[in-house]
């Protein structure tokens, strides 16, 4: 293992942790303030809305400054929010115009997060600074490994520490402690990996240009494009069914946040054994184009059929096998995107990346909950069918008429 890639493998953990504590409280957390599901779908919208907006910027901005201090910015966001999101609780009765100031706290609390929320972007541009092109392959798989053991552990902490008297309280409150200790680690542990910086850059210029549609245009290959493309439509259909998931198990099984924390459990050790070891053979033997297009096939697949469970064995079949269609989509998709563009603009490429999963994060989870407070158990097959038909269709075209030869 290479010495330089220990603290970005860390941070990558801990940060896994401090986002995924919540998953399996946030429903009971929204409920506190309002009954309506289209609130928790709007409340899950908030974060990636500004995230698509501000992430290019700081891509960009790590570009030219250095991937270091843009992630300790962008950490030290995510725990002004904590600390945002624990005062909802000591407001939660107060309302304003007949709106609930605690949720109004919480939302803010989401925004400035997202505004902040560069992490991900930057630690990709990270990884592809410091490793040669013919291993990324490997490390963004070995990335995805830490994400499912970070995944394994979050969500059951998550769980455990809503069950105690003061309920979700305890997770807000754990996850300033994950939060502030990953701060610790960039500061002191992580050293700057970027030698080949944009000189050309403006960087009062880059903080105050927020049209994202510009910044496209100044990537120049093609193929980056075609991937782009590949990378909405898939993120659409995923981005509408993950909210789902714990509504969907609340009310087929009854289940509560302890019982959550341990089905998220489970999902990561899917993820852990799809991406530390399934991925990283099928991939090896097929290349990354055939993997990355065969992750995307099977994950759409897996969520179309996610429509006819009645059991929870069946939940579990299905839901493993969407882990495995990330795991050779995910590293997959970023060693493409990263050996095909610009070294300078590996940071703008990685936020651009990014924006695209948060422009996705911030329509699918309002139309899917929205569908889900109106249909129920049905709008998995309502709202899925036409997008997984737009994500087939997407993918057909572009390895017909771009990617022929792969």
């Amino acid at each position: 293992m290479k010495k330089n890639l220990i603290p970005i493998y860390f941070l990558s953990f801990v940060n896994t942790i401090g986002f995924s504590i919540l998953f399996p409280v946030l429903p009971t957390i929204i409920r506190e303030f309002s009954d309506s599901e289209f609130v928790y779908g709007i409340v899950l919208s908030t974060y990636p809305l500004f995230q698509f907006v501000a992430t290019p910027v700081l891509g960009e901005l790590s570009d030219s400054l250095g991937r270091r201090p843009v992630l300790i910015i962008s950490q030290f966001g995510t725990l002004l929010s904590w600390f945002i999101f624990l005062f909802a609780f000591a407001v939660k009765d107060l309302y304003f115009y007949g709106l609930s100031v605690g949720l109004i706290v919480i939302i803010f609390s989401r925004i400035v997060d997202g505004i902040t929320g560069g992490n991900v972007s930057v630690a990709n541009a990270y990884v592809t600074d410091v490793v040669p092109q013919e291993d990324r392959s490997r490390i963004f798989a070995n990335l995805g490994l830490i994400f499912g053991l970070g995944f394994i552990i979050g969500p059951s902490l998550g769980g455990l520490s809503a069950s105690f008297s003061i309920g979700a309280i305890g997770t807000v409150v754990l996850s300033i402690i994950v939060s502030t200790f990953t701060l610790l680690c960039i500061i002191f542990l992580l050293p700057e990996s970027l030698i080949n910086r944009d000189d050309d850059l403006n960087i009062k210029k880059s903080i105050m240009s927020i049209n994202i549609f510009k910044k496209f245009k100044e990537i120049k290959e093609k193929f980056i494009y075609q991937i782009f493309l590949i990378r909405l439509f898939f993120s659409l259909t995923f981005a509408g069914f993950t909210p789902l998931l714990v509504l969907f198990l609340e009310d087929k099984f009854n289940m509560k946040p302890r019982d959550l924390g341990f089905v998220f459990f489970i999902l990561g050790l899917f993820i852990f054994v799809n991406q530390g070891i399934v991925s990283k053979k099928i991939s090896k033997k097929f290349g990354e184009y055939k993997t990355f297009l065969s992750g995307v096939l099977i994950t759409i697949s897996s969520i179309f059929l996610f429509s006819f469970i009645n059991s929870l064995i069946l939940f579990y079949i299905l839901m493993f096998l969407i882990s495995l269609g990330n795991a050779l989509f995910f590293p997959n998709f970023k060693t493409l995107l990263a050996n095909n563009s610009d070294s300078k603009k590996l940071g703008l490429v990685n936020g651009l990346d990014e924006s695209i999963l948060a422009l996705s994060n911030v329509i699918s989870p309002i139309i899917s909950t929205l569908i889900y407070s109106i249909y129920k158990f049905n709008s998995f097959w309502i709202y899925t069918v036409c997008l997984l038909m737009l994500a087939a269709l997407s993918l057909w075209v572009l390895e017909k008429r771009y990617i022929p030869n792969n």
